[in-house]
């Protein structure tokens, strides 16, 4: 999953630049999800094979117990108090706590027919925020952990000569540094994509 700032802005660059397909969105309170994939079907999805390729709620409700605790209970000969002498113990009780009535949970399933599918999440007001300085991309410290996604292409020059001609950003071009068959553009909110051939020989 990915955050991103402007869903407009990203859908724009994820359907029109990369050729992903928008499987569904699911819009909630102050956040809404956004789910897409490559279609290798060299056909157009219809509206059920979409549905059947994102993270889809059940339904039918259904309940957790709740684990079995006990809560401990102290009872003293006489009042607790600050002085350095504690009041002696004269009984320990194990009781069951009172628990209340078990929540339902829509579980999630998984059912996918599409390789690959993403996830973007847009938190509402971050398009319009001024004060809002973007995500980190994970690749630069404080917090240097995730680093990137990856997407394969029959071509990288021809792919990167796209790009060029579409103003999308480069991290790397295939002819800087020492592996010229791989690149890394940038997704309008920083996050570092991989372009690699179908075939890779490291």
């Amino acid at each position: 999953m990915l955050r991103v700032k402007d869903p407009k802005v990203s859908l724009e660059f994820y359907q029109n630049v990369l050729g992903m397909d928008l499987l569904s969105e699911a819009k909630f309170s102050d956040f809404t999800l956004y789910f897409l994939a490559f279609n290798h079907s060299g056909k157009d999805l219809t509206a059920e094979e979409k549905e059947a390729s994102r993270f889809s709620r059940e339904g039918k409700l259904t309940s957790i117990p709740y684990p079995i605790l006990f809560s401990l209970t102290l009872t003293t000969s006489r009042p607790f108090t600050q002085s350095r002498h504690i009041a002696s113990l004269t009984h320990l009780i194990l009781s069951p706590p009172i628990l209340p009535h078990p929540q339902p949970i829509h579980p999630l399933k998984f059912q996918s027919n599409l390789k690959g599918v993403l996830e973007l999440t847009h938190n509402h007001g971050t398009e319009s925020d001024p004060s809002f300085a973007g995500y980190a991309s994970g690749n630069t410290e404080p917090g240097k952990g995730f680093g990137h996604i990856a997407i394969t292409v029959d071509d990288v020059d021809k792919a990167c000569e796209r790009f060029e001609k579409l103003g999308v950003q480069f991290k790397k071009r295939p002819t800087d540094g020492k592996m010229r068959n791989i690149a890394f553009i940038l997704d309008p909110d920083g996050y570092w994509i991989e372009i690699v051939p179908g075939v890779l020989n490291l």
